[in-house]
C-alpha cells in the first residue's frame, strides 16, 4: 500500500469475537442480524465493508461483552499470534506513514 495514515484508536480490546459468533448468534429480531457481513461473506469479498450504524453498535456490544467492558489503555498495541489477542506494545513504527497533516 502506498498510502498510509497513522490513526489513533477510539477503543482497543484484547479479545476479538469470532466471525461465526458475530454472524450466527441470532438476535431476538431478524432486523438485528448483521446482513451487511452476511452479504459480504456470500459474495466472497474481503476487505473494508461499510456497516450500518446499528450493525456497528451490535458488533461493538459483542466485543465489549467478550472483554467484560474493559478496554486497553495506551498508544501502542501489537498482536500476540500465539494467543490471538491484542497486547500492549512498546514501540511505534514510523516508516511509510505518509505526510503529516
Amino acid at each position: 500500500m502506498i498510502y498510509r495514515k497513522r490513526i489513533a484508536p477510539y477503543e482497543v480490546y484484547q479479545n476479538g469475537v469470532p466471525e461465526w459468533i458475530a454472524l450466527d448468534k441470532l438476535p431476538t429480531y431478524s432486523k438485528e442480524i448483521l446482513w451487511t457481513l452476511i452479504y459480504r461473506k456470500m459474495k466472497a469479498k474481503r476487505g473494508n465493508t461499510m456497516l450500518f450504524p446499528w450493525e456497528t453498535e451490535r458488533l461493538m456490544n459483542l466485543i465489549r461483552a467478550e472483554n467484560q467492558g474493559r478496554a486497553l489503555n495506551g498508544n501502542n498495541f501489537s498482536f500476540d499470534s500465539q494467543n490471538y489477542i491484542i497486547i500492549q506494545g512498546n514501540r511505534t513504527l514510523n516508516q511509510n506513514i505518509g505526510k503529516k497533516m
